[in-house]
């Protein structure tokens, strides 16, 4: 649902005097808005702490990332995470691990239609070294 659009559901509801209803539209949403954001960021962190080399904190990191988004049921949020890892495991050279996360990350894209994020998979793809 578009920013725009909640907050003309909002604003009916409010006038409607559906404030309990709103309430449990709303809670959920915001509920999982906090999990992406908060995943998001620990995808970045994890990014800085390999460009850093600090390769053990880059792994915690994107665990805690990845675990985050795991039980959202939003494949393309944890594909997009899924790819920023392989792209820091092929730098740490650990291909085997970086060609299963890329390999996760180009399934899902594949399966949701998602054309851009799968040509920047492929592209990651051709440019490893083969595992």
């Amino acid at each position: 649902m578009l920013f725009a659009d909640v907050v003309d559901v909002v604003e009916i509801r409010v006038e409607a005097g559906e404030l309990a209803l709103l309430e449990e539209l709303l809670a959920p949403t915001a509920n999982v808005l906090a999990a992406v954001v908060a995943s998001r960021l620990e995808c970045g962190r994890a990014r800085l702490f390999a460009a850093g080399g600090d390769a053990h904190a880059a792994d915690a990191t994107f665990a805690e990332g990845i675990w985050q988004l795991r039980p959202l049921g939003l494949p393309f949020a944890l594909a997009r995470s899924r790819l920023a890892q392989a792209s820091v495991l092929f730098t740490l050279g650990r291909d085997e691990e970086a060609a299963n996360a890329l390999h996760e990350a180009r399934a899902t894209f594949a399966g949701l239609g998602a054309v851009l994020w799968l040509e920047r998979a492929d592209r990651m793809r051709s440019a490893a070294p083969a595992a």
